[in-house]
C-alpha cells in the first residue's frame, strides 16, 4: 500500500468537494457573494462556508490573525466535527482531518506583520537607543494563507518558518495522510470582477484543456549577481525541458534584461515564469495585453505579493489583471531556496494535479511566506478529460504529433505537412521556436519566416521579426540585429508592441547616461 501511495495518479478535483472550506470576510458582501459562487460552482456543500469577522485590510498584525482568524477557525473546526485533534505536552495537533483545501475570498487579510522587537536596553555614544537587529529568518511575518496550513498546531512556533510535510510528494492530498496539513489558496485580485474571472476561467479551461504558448524570461543572476543564484534560471530552463517534451511552444529569453517593453506575446499565451524585477514590466506593461483563459503566471521575486489588490504594483495583481487564472507570490523576503520551485509545481500541473496540490508539493516551507491565487481546485491538465472543445487544432496537433514521432526522425517534416495543410502559422512558429531550443538556428528562422507570411496581423508579424533577430543576437551577430532592429522602427511605430523595437535596442546598445547637474 505505501508503495502505491508514494506516487499516486491525481484525482479529479470533483472529489475534493466535500473536502474543501471555503473561507470568507462576513463584513464584505462582495466577499459572502464571491464565496457562495464558488461553492456554488465546484458543489462545496454550503455548511463548508466559514464567515470570519476580520479586517478588510491586506496587512493585519498576529494579534489580528490569532483573534479574528485563526481561533475562530479552530472553532468552526471543532464545532463541525472536521477533524480529531490530540492534546500534547506542546499543545493540539490534527490525528485526522476531513478538511484538505482551505480557498480564501477575497476580503480575508493576506500578510501578517512582524511583531515589534523589544528595545536592545542599549545606547549608543551619543545616548540614542541602540535598535533591535532583525534576523529576516527568525521573523513572525508571514502570509495568512501559509498560517493557516497548519492550523492544528496551535502551539507552533511562529518566529521561523515550518518544514512543508507536502513537499516533493507526488501523492494527491487526500492519499498523503497528512492530517495536520491543509493546502491554502485565494480567489483575490485587484478587483472582485477579477476574483469572480479566476473562477470562471478555471472552469472553462478545463472544459477545453489549456493549449498554446510559453514564454520563459531568464534572468542570468549568476552572471550578474553570482552562482547562488543560478537556481531559479535552472527551475525555468526544468520547465522549458519538460514543455519541449510535452509540444508546448515555448519562447526562452536567454538574456540578462527581462523581455523588452511591450514585447508581442500572442493571444495565445497560457503559461508565463520569470524573474527578478521588482515591479510589473516587460510585455505587461502594455496594458492591452491579455493571457489566454486559463493562463499560468509567476514572475520570482521577493515582494511579488507585497499586494494584490492594486493595478499595476509588483507582480501577482498585474499578472491576474492581465487575465492569468493562477499566479504564485510571496508577501515578504522568503529567501529562494525556500519559495516555491517553479520546476517541480510546473511538472506536478502538467501530471494533472490541483493547482493547490502542485503548488504546495513545490513549496519548501510553511508558516512563510507564499501565497497562491487562483481556484485551488483548477486542473488545467487533467489527464482523463477528452478536450473535444479545443478552440484550435494547431496546438493540440502538435502535442499529439510530438507525443506519436518524439523519437522518430521524420518528426518535424511530419509536424511542417500538418502545419501547411491546416494552413497554419502557428504551427510554423511552434516549429520554430522547437528547433530555436535544439539550437538549430537556420531552421528556425526559416520556420519564423513562413509564420510571418501566414500570419495577418502585425502583431503576430512583428513578433517573428523579433524572433529572428533575437536568433541574430544569440549568435552573436550583434550589428546585424542592431541594422535589423532600426529598419523594423518605422514599420511598427504605431503598434504598442512597437516600443519593444527601441527596448531592445537599448538592451544591445545602451544609450548615454544623462550628463551631471551642473554645479551650483
Amino acid at each position: 500500500l505505501l508503495s502505491l501511495i508514494a506516487s499516486a495518479a491525481p484525482i479529479a478535483n470533483s472529489e475534493y468537494a466535500g473536502s474543501t472550506l471555503v473561507v470568507f470576510n462576513a463584513s464584505s458582501v462582495e466577499s459572502r457573494e464571491l464565496a457562495e459562487f464558488y461553492a456554488e460552482t465546484r458543489g462545496i456543500p454550503a455548511g463548508h462556508l466559514v464567515p470570519l469577522t476580520c479586517s478588510m485590510e491586506e496587512t493585519i498584525s498576529r494579534e489580528e490573525y490569532d483573534e479574528t482568524i485563526a481561533i475562530p477557525m479552530r472553532q468552526f473546526m471543532d464545532a463541525n466535527d472536521l477533524w480529531e485533534v490530540k492534546q500534547l505536552a506542546e499543545g493540539r495537533a490534527a490525528t485526522d482531518c476531513k478538511i484538505h483545501i482551505l480557498a480564501l475570498m477575497r476580503g480575508v487579510p493576506v500578510r501578517i506583520a512582524a511583531t515589534p522587537l523589544p528595545p536592545t536596553g542599549e545606547v549608543d555614544a551619543s545616548g540614542k537607543p541602540v535598535p533591535p537587529v532583525k534576523d529576516k529568518r527568525q521573523t513572525d511575518e508571514a502570509s495568512v494563507d501559509s498560517e493557516l496550513a497548519l492550523l492544528s498546531l496551535d502551539a507552533a512556533p511562529t518566529r521561523s518558518m515550518g518544514r512543508n510535510p507536502y513537499f516533493r510528494q507526488q501523492v494527491p492530498k487526500r492519499l498523503a495522510g497528512l492530517a495536520p496539513l491543509m493546502l491554502v489558496g485565494r480567489i483575490d485580485g485587484p478587483s472582485w470582477e477579477i476574483a469572480k474571472r479566476l473562477i470562471e476561467d478555471a472552469v472553462a479551461a478545463e472544459e477545453s484543456g489549456l493549449w498554446g504558448n510559453a514564454y520563459l524570461d531568464l534572468s542570468r543572476m549568476d552572471v550578474t549577481k553570482g552562482e547562488g543564484y543560478k537556481i531559479g534560471d535552472d527551475w525555468l530552463r526544468n520547465i522549458a525541458t519538460a514543455y519541449h517534451n510535452l509540444g508546448i511552444p515555448t519562447y526562452i529569453d536567454n538574456h540578462p534584461e527581462r523581455l523588452p517593453t511591450n514585447f508581442p506575446l500572442g493571444k495565445d499565451t497560457i503559461l508565463y515564469f520569470g524573474w527578478y524585477a521588482q515591479s510589473v514590466e516587460g510585455p505587461f506593461a502594455n496594458p492591452d495585453f491579455k493571457f489566454r483563459t486559463g493562463a499560468v503566471a509567476c514572475h520570482i521575486h521577493s515582494y511579488s505579493a507585497t499586494t494584490i489588490r492594486k493595478l499595476g504594483q509588483w507582480w501577482v495583481g498585474p499578472l491576474v489583471a492581465h487575465g492569468a487564472a493562477a499566479a504564485l507570490g510571496n508577501v515578504y523576503e522568503p529567501f529562494l531556496t525556500y519559495t516555491t520551485h517553479l520546476d517541480l509545481f510546473n511538472a506536478r500541473l502538467l501530471e494533472g494535479y490541483t493547482f493547490a496540490e502542485a503548488a504546495w508539493m513545490a513549496t519548501p516551507a510553511v508558516s512563510w511566506m507564499t501565497i497562491m491565487v487562483g481556484d485551488p481546485l483548477y486542473q488545467p491538465f487533467f489527464p482523463t478529460r477528452s478536450h473535444e472543445n479545443v478552440p484550435d487544432a494547431d496546438f493540440k496537433s502538435l502535442r499529439l504529433g510530438v507525443e506519436r514521432w518524439r523519437d522518430e526522425p521524420e518528426l518535424y517534416d511530419k509536424l511542417a505537412f500538418a502545419a501547411e495543410k491546416l494552413k497554419s502559422a502557428k504551427l510554423h512558429e511552434a516549429i520554430g521556436l522547437r528547433y530555436r531550443y535544439e539550437l538549430k538556428f537556420d531552421l528556425a528562422a526559416e520556420s519564423f519566416a513562413r509564420a510571418r507570411q501566414m500570419f495577418t496581423e502585425r502583431g503576430d508579424q512583428l513578433r517573428m521579426d523579433l524572433y529572428a533577430i533575437e536568433l541574430q543576437r544569440s549568435q552573436d551577430q550583434k550589428d546585424e540585429a542592431l541594422e535589423a532592429l532600426h529598419k523594423l522602427l518605422p514599420l511598427y511605430e504605431d503598434l504598442p508592441g512597437g516600443k519593444a523595437i527601441q527596448a531592445m535596442i537599448n538592451q544591445m546598445d545602451p544609450p548615454p547616461p544623462p550628463p551631471p547637474p551642473p554645479a551650483r
